[in-house]
């Protein structure tokens, strides 16, 4: 990133004065990636800035010194005709702005300072789905295999529980976990504040060990249903990459795969809140669907909430549902690709699948009920029409 040193200057003191503008804070973050030696340069001069900061460091010149000069580099960096001197001096303070700065991003004393859970799914590398193992990350140097098809998770004030056998620490775990579940496995989590949520396949979900004072978030890209702890004083909301959906507590469901424009939350019990992020807004009640499809509306209808939840009990249910959007559930649920011609791809399909099946016998009563066929190449499933 070519950004000339004084800019990069004047963008940290209005970090540090809290007058910067998100877009530039995300220049400022990005400048810091750019490199390795930007990384190695910030952590040398970390070192020195700490080393100043041992207890015994008392009172000396040149600490007086340094706070002096930091004043006047406050009061002069906007003017333009600064003898050689004084330029001396606020590049030197300016280096002590931008340690303070890494230390803050870059290296977190504890949880609570950590950033933004936005902000950590943004820096964050997107995990592969098709993976073959379902795992809980810790952090970027402890990752948990959970080794089942239907794994559990459940968050206790110091450990974590894993499939109700094992038990690990929390010691040693970033201020945010990630699950991620791969096609063809499932898993239920409970969060540190009693919040359960079942998570489908093909999901990521990104969440905080402790949950802040004020509020609670997850970040979800693929299918969740969550029953929500009740806590008026800490809204709970589940980000996705295109809405937010706010609660207070309450039980529904998201599907949100960002890899799909077809996008939706049901409500079952409570009340929630959807803010699309273009702006629209939306509010739901019990056995109401609020769905979109890339398009700036939201559609709202009324369903019956617990057809859209079987999944956590094995099942799927449509009414009148796309061959598409049939076949685009089953790859994730089987972790088997499944494809159809184009010409078929909006036929429409009611009835009720037990997923306990093998997937052929899935395919074979769809097929059935549709009049098609289907056949198996290599390692997946095509539907296709008679000829």
């Amino acid at each position: 990133m070519d950004l000339k040193n004084k800019e990069i200057e004047e963008i940290i003191v209005r970090y540090l004065d809290g007058s910067i503008d998100s877009l530039e804070e995300k220049t400022l973050r990005a400048w810091i990636k750019d490199s390795e030696g930007n990384k190695k340069q910030f952590l040398q001069k970390y070192k020195l800035w700490n080393l100043s900061k041992l207890p015994y460091c008392d009172y000396n010149d040149e600490n007086a010194y340094g706070t002096v000069i930091h004043k006047i580099y406050a009061n002069k960096i906007r003017k333009r005709n600064i003898s050689k001197k004084v330029m001396y001096v606020t590049s030197s303070v300016a280096a002590i702005l931008i340690l303070f700065f890494c230390i803050y991003t870059l290296i977190p004393k504890n949880r609570n300072e950590a950033e933004d859970i936005q902000s950590y799914v943004d820096n964050s590398q997107k995990p592969d789905m098709k993976g073959k193992e379902a795992l809980l990350i810790l952090s970027d140097d402890k990752k948990v295999s959970l080794n089942k098809d239907d794994s559990s998770i459940e968050y206790a004030s110091n450990s974590i529980a894993i499939n109700k056998d094992d038990s690990i620490s929390k010691e040693g775990s970033s201020a945010f976990n990630q699950l991620v579940i791969p096609y063809g496995k499932r898993s239920s989590i409970t969060f540190s504040d009693g919040t359960r949520a079942y998570v489908n396949a093909g999901t990521r979900l990104v969440y905080p060990v402790e949950f802040k004072q004020d509020i609670r978030e997850i970040y979800v890209d693929g299918e969740i249903y969550i029953d929500v702890t009740p806590d008026k004083t800490r809204p709970f909301v589940v980000k996705t990459k295109d809405m937010d959906v706010a609660v207070l507590g309450t039980s529904f469901n998201v599907n949100a795969y960002e890899n799909n424009k077809r996008k939706y939350v049901v409500l079952k019990t409570g009340a929630v809140k959807i803010n699309k992020k273009q702006g629209k807004e939306s509010i739901l009640s019990p056995n109401q669907i609020c769905e979109f499809d890339g398009s700036e509306d939201l559609l709202i209808k009324n369903v019956n909430a617990n057809d859209y939840i079987l999944w956590i009990h094995g099942m799927y249910k449509y009414n009148g549902e796309k061959l598409k959007n049939i076949l685009y559930d089953l790859t994730k649920y089987y972790g088997i690709e499944i494809m159809c011609d184009q010409s078929i791809a909006n036929m429409t399909y009611s009835g009720k699948l037990d997923l306990e099946n093998e997937l052929p016998v899935i395919l074979k009563n769809i097929t059935k009920m549709l009049s098609l066929t289907y056949i198996k190449e290599n390692d997946k499933y095509i539907i296709k029409s008679y000829k």
